[in-house]
């Protein structure tokens, strides 16, 4: 009984590495690190682990009908799967940050913020989710492409960081606009407090 139950096990494990591997076939896997190659090569190699493990643990005649299945062949590593949609919604959505309100806010006001600020709200990082996907549209780089499918991630970042430097920028503004008194100046003056 234990045996069958081993075999049905390693079955459903083939079974679902086999499925696993024709989801990423036809849709990618969505890694924003790694090629769609390198995950069916990785879901290809657990299926022959788990075939591997039938002939080890299991009598020829107790192998799940699964084992029978043919295993997927190996890709290139740098296969990707939609790769014309990649582009295509990439070059889009470059489009749609370049005319960006909060992005264009930011590129105007990047020169008055101190770089002590830039790195507390981080600005250059935000800025160069743009920049980076233009280099990457340019060398053809799929997996940054693919990161930017969906732009609201990044509109949603420009929005944040833009809400954060204009509080910055007016709490820094109203303090240089405080107006002194004209003719010699008390400590009440200097400190905004009244006499009296």
């Amino acid at each position: 009984m234990a045996e069958k139950t081993k075999a049905a096990e390693l079955g459903a494990s083939i079974r679902e590495s086999l499925d696993r591997w024709e989801h990423i076939k036809e849709h990618g896997a969505g890694d924003p690190l790694w090629e769609d190659g390198i995950n069916l090569n990785l879901v290809r190699n657990h299926v022959i682990y788990y075939k591997r493990k039938c002939e080890d643990e299991l009598p020829p005649e107790e192998y799940p009908e699964e084992y029978y299945l043919e295993t997927p062949p190996k890709v290139d590593n740098k296969f990707m799967t939609r790769d014309d949609v990649i582009r295509e919604r990439a070059e889009m959505s470059l489009q749609e940050y370049k005319v960006n309100p909060d992005y264009l806010y930011l590129q105007s006001v990047f020169d008055e913020i101190p770089e002590k600020q830039k790195e507390e709200f981080h600005l250059m990082n935000v800025l160069n989710y743009v920049v980076g996907l233009a280099c990457a549209i340019r060398d053809n780089d799929l997996v940054v492409m693919r990161r930017h499918e969906h732009p609201e991630r990044y509109t949603e970042s420009f929005t944040e960081c833009r809400e954060k430097i204009e509080k910055y920028l007016g709490g820094h503004q109203e303090k240089e606009e405080k107006e002194l008194p004209l003719g010699q100046l008390s400590l009440f003056d200097l400190f905004g407090l009244t006499s009296g």
